[in-house]
């Protein structure tokens, strides 16, 4: 975390900045999917129903906030539009 310390008038504040950095096992587990949109309110327990209702049990749908979805293989390869 990196501190960057500012001056106000006789007072000394800090504010700290978060900073990430991707390793190469997230970029690779990141780039074998896709964000999708979830339209009509839909509940991600019944959408991952219906992708295994058509045979498509190898995909993992993770909920990422609001009605976005990550979606990604478990069998290793990637997801594809």
């Amino acid at each position: 975390m990196a501190q960057e310390n500012l001056h106000v008038e006789g007072f000394q504040t800090r504010k700290y900045i978060l900073k990430y950095r991707s390793e190469n096992k997230d970029l690779d587990w990141e780039t074998n999917g896709l964000v999708a949109s979830v339209v009509d309110g839909e509940i991600i327990p019944l959408i991952q129903q219906c992708i295994s209702n058509a045979d498509f049990y190898d995909l993992d749908i993770i909920h990422i906030g609001a009605d976005k979805v990550f979606l990604r293989c478990l069998g290793g390869g990637g997801v594809q539009m």
